[in-house]
This record gives structure tokens, C-alpha cells and sequence, in this order.
């Protein structure tokens, strides 16, 4: 690892006050890596912090059921707290190492929906409880929506997600649930196109943001201020690196029990749908072979196609968007 990186963290970090990191860059390029190394140097080197948490910024790596294809690779040293250990004000399992703490990982279920609202909601509540414990926090991934709106004020008025809602409408069809939509939220209804009011997802989230029971989560955000410190550091390669790379690991994640990963996913859901989970790299390519409609062959050379399609998006988000400090690897 650069020393330029861990000289760079010492100079930005301000004791006592509100720090936070963001890793991002391409896919492949060891961020979640970096992020451990920081972590230990920043715990190492300032006493004045108590802990660090890191959060990981994945859309796909979020669920429980498919570790091995999203490579939601948690150190083995890291202890998984259930939900009836999380510290008071989380919500959500996360993964810990004496002061380090790890959330966003393997956290929900295949039928359980996530955005980026979703994700502010979840990231905040962290900050803050961070920040009020003394602790300085890390963002990681290759999401960057994620990043780009975590402190979007206008999704900061937004209720988060409702489990109370979710439980009430989960059994719910289509239809019902726009029934539900006209009755509770005719103006919202009205505003909808035919792709919204078709769309499970949007509905639910209308049915959120009308719900009396989330009027708390709707001034969650408002007592949380503003890092003092929040700087961003982008990890980059050229494509040719980047390729090899995603070629060996989708070699390793197929050798290290993916397709069986998969197989379990159907086995368990059977025809329940799970329409945002299977969006996830490697989850459809290998969908195809449980469904025998592509060779295990066939499956890899299109993973590692859309893999490389990902990291070429990745590099053109990130230059239009402004970073910190910029590491080649």
C-alpha cells in the first residue's frame, strides 16, 4: 500500500471532529482492502478516535444470500453481530473486529428492496452514531451513486424505509398495491406514468413516504450536521489491468462455490420473485446455467464481459466527479 495514502489521511484528519473517508473508484481495484488497512492505521496512529466504522457503499453486496458472486468478502477475524446484539440505534447486522465495524454486507434478504434513499437513511444513522461515539468512518464501493448523495438534502427529506409498511404490504400483488396507491396518495398516483404504476417497487415507496407510521424516519436527518472533514480517494487502473483482474476473480469466485450459491437462491425462492437481487453481476449469467440455457463456459465469458462493461461506467462516472487524492494500482 502507497505510504502517500496514509500520509494523506494523517494531514486531512481533524481530532474531535466530524471525519469521514470515501474509497471509490473501479471495480477490481482493491478499495474494501484499502479501507481495512485505513481503518487499522487511523486506530493505530490517533487515539483520539474510539472506533472506526466502514461502510460498505454496494448495491450488490448488501444481500445475505449471494456473499460469494457480489465478493462480500469479510476477514475471517471479523464476528458477525445478529440482530439481537447491534448496538443501540442500528438497525441492520453488521460484522466487527475489536474497534472496527463493518455494515453493509450481507445484511438482507433477496426479497428485500434497496435504493439509494434507502442506503442515506442507513448510512447516516451510522455516521452519527459514530461521530457521537468518538469515531471516525469510512465509505467504500463502486457504487457511486451512493457516494454522490449521501448528504443530497433533497433525499434528506424523504422518510427511509418502512419495515412496518413492508410488513403490512408484503403479501400484497400488483394490483392491490396500486389500488393502495390511488386510495392513500391520489396526487402521487396521478403524477405516475404507466411504467411507475406498473413498477412494485415505486408503489411501495409512495406507500413510505405517505405512511403516518414513517413520520419519525422523516425527521431522522434533521439533527445530524455536516462532516468537517469528508475527503474522497479514488483507486484507478487502466482497463487492460482492470480485465485481468475481474478475469481471475470470477475464476476464483466460480471455484469458491458460486454456481452452489446460486442453486441455493433458486432452491430456496423458488417462484418467488426477486427481481432486484438477480440484477446483480454474475446472479443472471449464472441464473442461466441453473436454468440450463448457457454453459457454465458461457456464463463466465459474459460475467467477465459485463464486469469490464461495469469498470469502463465506473471510469467515466468518476471523471465528472471531483476526488481528493487519486492512487494508480
Amino acid at each position: 500500500m502507497s505510504f502517500e495514502v496514509f500520509q494523506f489521511i494523517d494531514s486531512a484528519i481533524q481530532p474531535a471532529k466530524k471525519n469521514i473517508f470515501s474509497i471509490v473508484g473501479l471495480t477490481a481495484t482493491g478499495k474494501t482492502n484499502l479501507a481495512f488497512s485505513l481503518a487499522g492505521h487511523i486506530l493505530a496512529t490517533h487515539p483520539e478516535f474510539s472506533r472506526v466504522d466502514i461502510i460498505s457503499a454496494d448495491s450488490r453486496q448488501i444481500y445475505e444470500d449471494i456473499p460469494v458472486v457480489s465478493g462480500a468478502d469479510v476477514p475471517s477475524n471479523f464476528m458477525a453481530v445478529g440482530q439481537n446484539d447491534l448496538e443501540k440505534g442500528f438497525e441492520h447486522p453488521y460484522f466487527k473486529d475489536g474497534n472496527i465495524y463493518f455494515h453493509g454486507v450481507s445484511m438482507l434478504s433477496a426479497m428485500q428492496e434497496w435504493s439509494v434513499a434507502h442506503f442515506q437513511h442507513f448510512a447516516q444513522t451510522i455516521l452519527r452514531h459514530s461521530w457521537e461515539q468518538n469515531g471516525c468512518v469510512i465509505v467504500v464501493g463502486g457504487t457511486g451513486l451512493y457516494h454522490a448523495h449521501l448528504f443530497n438534502e433533497e433525499l434528506l427529506d424523504q422518510p427511509g424505509p418502512s419495515e412496518e409498511v413492508r410488513a403490512q404490504i408484503a403479501d400484497e400483488d400488483l394490483e392491490s398495491l396500486q389500488r393502495f396507491v390511488q386510495k392513500q396518495a391520489p396526487e402521487k398516483w396521478s403524477e405516475m406514468n404507466q411504467s411507475d404504476r406498473n413498477n412494485t417497487r415505486r408503489l411501495v415507496r409512495v406507500l413510505e413516504q405517505t405512511s403516518v407510521a414513517d413520520e419519525e424516519n422523516q425527521n431522522i436527518q434533521t439533527t445530524l450536521t455536516y462532516p468537517d472533514v469528508h475527503k474522497t480517494l479514488y483507486l484507478s487502473s487502466d482497463l487492460d489491468s482492470i480485465v485481468e483482474k475481474i478475469s481471475r476473480r470470477v475464476d476464483s469466485r466460480i471455484q469458491s462455490g458460486a454456481l452452489s450459491e446460486i442453486e441455493a437462491v433458486v432452491s430456496k425462492y423458488e417462484d418467488k420473485k426477486i427481481p432486484q437481487m438477480m440484477t446483480a453481476t454474475g446472479v443472471r449469467e449464472l441464473l442461466a446455467v441453473v436454468n440450463e440455457t448457457l454453459s457454465l463456459d458461457q456464463a463466465k465469458e459474459k460475467w467477465i464481459q459485463r464486469e469490464r462493461k461495469y469498470a469502463k461506467q465506473q471510469k467515466t462516472w468518476w471523471k465528472s466527479h471531483e476526488v481528493d487524492f487519486e492512487l494508480e494500482v
